[in-house]
């Protein structure tokens, strides 16, 4: 399955959003993909083929074949915790450490704030809480993972833990509303990445950038690019770069304000 966004170039966003798109788009219009060697390094040593809309999607289903195998180790693994009768005082997140693009807004791999990528699952097996399943509504960040588990199996939380424990949702007793998430893109700075294919992404890769998502309004900033705004509640394939609207000047002073005040309380210096 693809969705509106797949492989099509994003507009009034970014600069490193723009710049990628268009490198990794240049194949689908023409390039010589073969004289690049980012591409044939670490893009098609699989057999993809990035020339071409069908090579995109093959890619897309490895993709998806891959999730599908991981999902099937999970079964695995929950069946031998049944299997030694210690399923019903164990608990089971799945989650994961990013996304991929794999061709929504013309990009591959991750380094981006998109949906795609910064947005991860997170699946919670409470077995004595009961075993009727529910999606809880609201954002978390897997900085709050720690201090959660610690106080689901009743051990004492370090006040030195960054994250807060999440318990009192489980229980009902609490909720996810007003809740921010930060996410973080450092940049290569100290630690350089590697080539990424031209100078000018790899110029644009060295910025750090920051994300705030609040009831579900994401502004992702950066000190040397182009600041974005996504409304997810209206646009959620992020089609739409609404920062320099009027009626959204309110809420971006909020985030900002939300997202200086995260820096501060964090020691935070981008």
């Amino acid at each position: 399955p693809v969705g509106p966004c797949f492989l099509k170039k994003p507009v009034g966003v970014s600069d490193f959003n723009r710049v990628r798109s268009e490198y990794f788009m240049q194949y689908l219009e023409g390039g010589d993909i073969k004289s690049d060697p980012y591409m044939e390094k670490y893009l098609a040593v699989c057999d993809e083929d990035f020339s071409t809309e069908k090579g995109w999607r093959e890619a897309r289903a490895n993709y998806f074949a891959n999730i599908t195998l991981v999902d099937g180790m999970v079964g695995e693994i929950i069946s031998s915790l049944e299997r030694n009768n210690i399923s019903d005082n164990t608990i089971i997140v799945f989650t994961s450490e990013h996304g991929e693009m794999m061709g929504d807004h013309g990009l591959l791999e991750k380094r981006a704030l998109y949906e795609e990528a910064s947005r991860v699952p997170l699946l919670f097996k409470i077995p004595w809480m009961g075993k009727n399943q529910k999606i809880i509504d609201g954002s978390v960040s897997h900085i709050d993972l720690v201090p959660t588990l610690l106080d689901l199996i009743g051990e004492e939380v370090p006040d030195h833990l960054q994250g807060k424990s999440r318990k009192g949702v489980f229980e009902g007793i609490d909720d996810l509303d007003g809740n921010y998430v930060i996410v973080q893109w450092n940049g290569s700075g100290e630690i350089p990445d590697r080539n990424l294919g031209s100078e000018s992404i790899n110029n644009l890769n060295a910025s750090p950038w920051r994300s705030i998502i609040i009831d579900r309004l994401k502004l992702n900033l950066c000190a040397t690019d182009k600041p974005e705004l996504f409304d997810l509640n209206q646009d959620e394939f992020e089609e739409k770069n609404v920062f320099d609207k009027y009626e959204y000047r309110n809420s971006v002073i909020q985030l900002y304000k939300s997202m200086k005040n995260w820096q501060k309380v964090s020691e935070d210096t981008a």
